[in-house]
């Protein structure tokens, strides 16, 4: 009797343990006070070496529409991560409780395995965002994060490999200094199409872009390989 009842009631304290604690996937870090994502570099991995990062996303409150032919303010209720695309091979990714992410909670993606191919990954984010214009017109709006760029180590990528990425840039947004993963030299371009002086210095699989003489605002890398928007915090 007396072994059923200690039985009894260490379930009974299980059941008053919030889920969260229980497996945690991963634990939002409550250093992030504004809205984007935290860590804005993905710590670099290495090829058949276990891998694990956890990101925290705090979603922004409000967002930028195109309704009846004129961009409105929209409130946004949820963002809804539909994937990670673009993982080396023995990678995955999972959320904390779901893959739905509100205004108002803290939560966090988490990335682990073992990654079992070298280069440069730049990782693509489908999400689909769910808003209210004027507070009481429901709409959804799928967009692609590409914020991210994992590199594991191992054999080198070759410039063949770089050149089928496409262009990409991390962290988007920035502050100082940004990262073109491409293999031709970019050029930096303000909202208004004029072209902007930037000190840039080559890396291995492109280049490093240092931003500290521009403005905030949004700004455009081209190349032949491409076009991609970079907000400057």
């Amino acid at each position: 009797m007396i072994r059923n009842l200690k039985w009894i009631i260490v379930i009974a304290v299980l059941a008053f343990i919030p889920q969260t604690t229980i497996g945690q996937i991963c634990t939002p870090d409550t250093g992030l006070k504004i809205p984007g994502f935290k860590p804005a570099i993905l710590p670099n991995g290495d090829v058949n070496q276990a891998y694990s990062v956890g990101i925290t996303v705090k979603v922004f409150k409000d967002t930028q529409v195109s309704q009846g032919g004129q961009t409105v303010s929209a409130s946004v209720d949820s963002m809804v991560l539909l994937g990670v695309l673009g993982m080396p091979a023995g990678l995955k990714y999972e959320c904390l409780n779901t893959c739905k992410f509100t205004p108002s909670t803290l939560s966090c993606v988490k990335i682990d395995g073992t990654p079992t191919q070298a280069g440069l990954f730049p990782l693509k984010l489908p999400i689909m965002i769910y808003a209210k214009v004027f507070g009481v017109v429901p709409l959804s709006r799928p967009d692609t994060l590409r914020n991210f760029v994992l590199r594991v180590n191992g054999n080198s990528a070759s410039i063949a490999d770089v050149e089928k990425m496409g262009l990409s840039v991390y962290p988007n947004p920035a502050k100082t200094l940004a990262h073109v993963v491409s293999s031709e030299k970019p050029e930096v371009f303000n909202f208004v199409g004029e072209r902007m002086s930037v000190d840039m210095k080559k890396e291995e699989f492109g280049f490093e872009l240092n931003l500290q003489g521009l403005n905030s605002g949004v700004y455009f890398i081209r190349n032949r390989q491409g076009t991609v928007k970079l907000l400057i915090d």
